[in-house]
């Protein structure tokens, strides 16, 4: 009975709290000048089928900029750069498959 009462009492407090603060913390955009790095990620060749590991990938803004190993990545000291150790990434997966047997309510199916 005691957890309850407890409960009782500090989440009406807090929810009011939250209601009335004077100021809502908006939620942290990333500066989309600076270069997003992923360092130490194993890369999935996908035209040979082998894995390269300890590679960088650099993005800027929406395209790859660089991908190779660790050793040869050039960035600057603003970029986030984020450890991807024990991480894959792998390029250029689409769904490209279509059903062609849809029924009376795809239409010219």
């Amino acid at each position: 009975m005691n957890r309850f009462r407890h409960f009782a009492i500090v989440f009406p407090v807090f929810s009011l709290a939250l209601l009335f603060a004077p100021e809502r913390l908006p939620a942290q955009k990333p500066s989309s000048d600076a270069p997003l790095v992923l360092s130490n990620v194993t890369v999935v060749d996908v035209r040979t089928g082998t894995l390269r590991p300890d590679q960088t990938v650099i993005i800027e803004g929406n395209h790859i900029a660089f991908a190779g190993p660790n050793k040869s990545a050039e960035y600057s000291r603003h970029a986030h750069v984020v450890n991807c150790r024990n991480l894959f990434a792998i390029p250029g997966l689409w769904d490209m498959h279509v059903h062609l047997v849809f029924g009376d309510w795809f239409p010219d199916a």
